[in-house]
């Protein structure tokens, strides 16, 4: 009964308010194309070019997810991982 009760909340807030869902989407929609990507070229990668690619992945996400992060005039935004973070990957 909750989890219906919490459903039919966001589904009514979806409803209403056009712009969420609008935004919902296009978050869903690159998530999806970021999984295809990364499944696709999974093990294809040097490390090298995993490690571009990471950057450039995170780059396009905090150009999206944080805009209040992400300066529009010089392309210039915080990078949350550090040298040893990214060796990890």
């Amino acid at each position: 009964m909750r989890v219906y009760t919490i459903w039919f909340t966001r589904s009514k807030m979806i409803q209403e308010n056009h712009d969420i869902s609008k935004q919902l989407i296009n978050l869903q929609l690159n998530d999806a194309v970021l999984c295809q990507q990364r499944m696709l070229s999974l093990g294809q990668k040097d490390s090298t070019e995993a490690l571009a690619y990471l950057i450039m992945e995170l780059y396009s996400r905090i150009r999206v997810q944080s805009p209040s992060e992400f300066n529009q005039a010089t392309g210039e935004t915080f990078f949350p991982l550090n040298q040893s973070d990214m060796a990890d990957y």
